[in-house]
């Protein structure tokens, strides 16, 4: 039976049962005991590597404890992972109850399984999907393998850094046109949370496509914002609220809605460890059951099943504070860009804030054309001369996502990286008329004599973000 969505809540008998952690307290008991498995896995405990010469680099990457974790049992001695009845199904009702979902999944091959398994779950629904063109790879190859038929909308024009962004307004006009030449689409996906940094306003936008349809299926990947439901300024604008929103300002309508949450791209969980969220009526939830069962391994992660169950109970006991931080760590960094701390690197908001989107305040997107390089030697020099890595840089624009696991001293080291390297980007080109060298192919801009030409900023900017490096050699330097 479906789990009955609520509002988070912070009376004190819900927050002791989501303290709990049914599901990571089952598997430790296990990893207590030593088992002999004729089963599978001859890693479990470390067995299939008792006398190895190879031990102990694989107890260096994974360490004994995980040996002991990583297990192949199911029902009875822990859960079965597709009819969960005992510490499974009980810690996916304490997600459910956390994030406001009727059901919550555990899936520990990636949200591009979370996805998969949603789509195929609307599959008896979708026989006209509307898809956000900006969504992740997952979605348009399983869009492509339903037989439906498909529509893309919404993408703005690539950013100078080739960051995408979706034209939501151009995806809402192409939804309500559809129903006014009543060939209304049965389902959506939806891009909620953007790698590039924009999330949309979801209780608008659910708003306004139900203005045009009364029962609608509705997918959204919001898988870098997992952590934003429990920081109430977040809060309002995720998928589930949305939909819990819809339920009550609008009994009328049905929505068939399937969230899902990368955990590890916002919360303390193992990686590939993702939630899949439904709300709706319990055919809804066993569809999705069904689909799970359809495209899940059968062998699933216990220890990624288990971080899922610890990452739900520290969001609820600690999410708002750990957000709080995240957030405060964005705002630095922009301040340090915007009070010209950084000189080279200019802030960047991803897109001017809408009726239906806005910037996601944990991301910050960076210019780094003052400093003549690209944003991918910029990302290049902060990882082997300062060990920091950033994910995302293209062009001359890079990404910075501050995320729960940035501390004060991550901060600091940031700040101490950028400061050198924007130290270095400036002073580069500051030492008076002399060499000043495009490589490839080695013939001088200038020559001693000569001075900077005006455009030096755009002629800098068109070299870097073309691979070339530009040397600046002082007049009367020795030779090497």
């Amino acid at each position: 039976m479906a789990h009955r969505a609520t509002m988070p809540r912070n009376d004190p008998d819900t927050t002791d049962r989501q303290s709990s952690t049914p599901f990571a307290d089952a598997l430790l008991r296990l990893t207590s005991t030593e088992v002999a498995s004729v089963h599978a896995l001859p890693l479990s405990q470390g067995h299939g590597i008792a006398g190895s010469r190879f031990r102990q680099k694989y107890l260096a990457l994974v360490g004994q404890a995980y040996l002991h974790a990583d297990v192949s049992f199911s029902s009875p001695v822990i859960d079965s992972f597709f009819k969960p009845r005992g510490c499974l199904a009980a810690a996916q009702r304490l997600a459910a109850e956390a994030f406001g979902a009727d059901h919550t999944f555990f899936l520990t091959s990636g949200t591009t399984t979370s996805n998969t398994v949603a789509l195929t779950a609307m599959a008896p629904y979708g026989r006209r999907i509307l898809v956000d063109r900006t969504a992740h790879q997952s979605v348009h190859f399983g869009v492509d393998r339903s037989g439906a038929e498909v529509t893309y909308a919404g993408m703005s024009p690539r950013s100078p850094g080739g960051f995408v962004h979706g034209d939501i307004e151009a995806f809402v006009e192409e939804f309500a046109e559809a129903a006014r030449q009543d060939r209304p689409y049965h389902a959506v996906v939806l891009n909620g949370s953007s790698y590039d940094g924009s999330l949309l306003q979801l209780p608008a936008l659910f708003d306004a496509m139900f203005d045009h349809v009364d029962t609608l299926d509705v997918l959204v990947d919001e898988a870098w914002s997992a952590l934003n439901t429990f920081h109430p300024r977040l809060r309002a604008t995720t998928a589930l609220a949305a939909g819990r929103h819809l339920r009550i300002t609008r009994p009328d309508k049905k929505l068939r809605l399937y969230v899902t949450h990368s955990a590890h791209k916002s919360m303390s969980a193992l990686r590939q460890a993702s939630f899949l969220h439904v709300l709706g009526d319990g055919d809804t939830v066993r569809r999705a059951e069904r689909a799970l069962y359809a495209v899940h391994t059968t062998s699933p992660s216990l220890p990624i099943l288990a971080s899922l169950d610890l990452a739900r109970a520290q969001a609820v006991a600690e999410g708002h504070a750990v957000a709080e931080r995240c957030l405060a760590h964005a705002q630095r960094l922009r301040t340090l860009l915007d009070d010209g701390l950084l000189p080279g690197l200019v802030a960047v908001e991803p897109e001017a804030a809408s009726r239906w989107s806005a910037p996601d305040p944990a991301k910050v997107v960076c210019d780094s054309s003052g400093l003549g390089i690209s944003a991918q030697d910029l990302r290049i020099r902060m990882f082997h001369e300062h060990g920091i890595y950033a994910s995302r840089g293209s062009g001359t624009r890079i990404l910075f996502n501050i995320h729960a696991g940035v501390t004060d001293a991550v901060m600091d080291r940031l700040e101490r990286a950028l400061s050198e390297l924007c130290a270095s980007g400036t002073d580069r080109f500051d030492r008076g008329p002399g060499f000043l060298i495009p490589y490839p192919p080695g013939v001088p801009l200038t020559v001693p004599g000569e001075q900077y030409p005006d455009n030096l900023d755009e002629l800098l900017r068109s070299f870097r973000t073309s691979g070339v490096d530009v040397f600046a050699v002082p007049a009367h330097a020795p030779s090497a």
